[in-house]
């Protein structure tokens, strides 16, 4: 189970979870989804399942950062990627890019591949293929493959990096 529903009768479904709850239907200290579809299946309600072309993960800092380009080449390719950069100076932007409203990009070399959080700050930045969180600052630092949390400050050496939250690392 993939975990991408789409039910034409919530109401049906509220229903089926409510008896759950109401029974103490519970496996493995929760509530289980498939039972409540279990139920719904019993009582005739048909359901038709979807195909998945592709599954992008999420699992670690190398397939969240290698679905991050995958999903910028389809934006990009789709003509939805949108970018709200307030400020760029004195920088070029490689394309695909996200970049979130508020951003401040100065001196600096952004992408391919690069997603930046709203309110991010970049000065003398090359970065690509990376993904950076909202109120970031990154200054003097190349960084490829990387990802960065939000409200996260680093500046330093040169390298592929994973920064969580609230972080703070100068080099």
């Amino acid at each position: 189970m993939i975990g991408i529903y789409y039910f034409k009768d919530g109401a049906r479904l509220k229903q089926e979870l409510q008896y759950l709850i109401d029974h103490n239907v519970v496996k493995g200290g929760e509530y289980q989804l498939p039972d409540a579809l279990r139920r719904l299946t019993e009582a005739g309600v048909a359901f038709k399942p979807g195909t998945v072309d592709e599954w992008l993960d999420c699992g670690n800092k190398e397939v969240t950062v290698e679905t991050n380009q995958r999903v910028l080449e389809h934006d990009l390719a789709a003509g939805c990627l949108q970018n709200h950069a307030t400020e760029i100076i004195d920088s070029i932007v490689i394309q695909p890019c996200y970049i979130g409203p508020n951003v401040r990009i100065e001196r600096s070399i952004v992408g391919p591949h690069v997603s930046l959080g709203d309110g991010t700050v970049l000065s003398d930045v090359h970065i690509k293929n990376a993904i950076v969180g909202q109120k970031t600052n990154l200054s003097q630092v190349q960084l490829s493959g990387a990802m960065i949390g939000s409200s996260a400050t680093y500046s330093g050496r040169s390298k592929d990096l994973s920064l969580g939250d609230f972080s703070s690392v100068h080099e």
